[in-house]
């Protein structure tokens, strides 16, 4: 492979192992607020509205 090559691929794998430490540090170190979390079984508020 050429030193070109080479360099764009370090540039790659660099950028993409980077974004995936950065965003498993903010999903580790943030405080989650699951209150606007909803699961696919959850009945919309409208369903029952007698």
């Amino acid at each position: 492979m050429t030193p070109g090559g080479w360099l764009v691929m370090g540039i790659c794998v660099g950028g993409v192992t980077v974004f995936f430490a950065w965003t498993l540090l903010l999903a580790l170190t943030r405080e989650s607020d699951d209150s606007h979390l909803h699961s696919t079984r959850d009945e919309p508020p409208d369903v029952h509205s007698d």
